[in-house]
């Protein structure tokens, strides 16, 4: 989650339910939307942002900031290699929404 001036990382599980929460853990729903992603590596992060975003733009996307929506960095750690691989998720909206 980010705010434009700093990001905050969660290590997260999709779970079924909410109802118990480990002490120290908290619970959160993403609400359904549509999103934007890309695949790359930890190496290639830096060079998918602006990609992703040309992609939307070029599509008549924009990222929807609205509905509790955030973007997402999912990465899949591995042992014994050199760069993991990630999927960037941006929510997004076409340019003609109100919302």
């Amino acid at each position: 989650m980010c705010n434009g001036i700093f990001a905050t990382y969660f290590a997260c599980l999709e779970v079924e339910d909410l109802s118990i929460i480990p002490e120290g853990m908290i619970g959160f729903k993403l609400p359904s939307t549509t999103y934007a992603k890309i695949n790359c590596t930890t190496k290639s992060i830096g060079e998918a942002y602006p990609r992703l975003f040309h992609w939307m733009q070029e599509n008549g996307y924009q990222q929807k900031f609205l509905d509790h929506t955030c973007p997402m960095e999912i990465y899949y750690f591995e042992e014994n290699v050199e760069e993991e691989q990630v999927e960037l998720w941006i929510p997004i909206k076409e340019k003609c929404e109100n919302s």
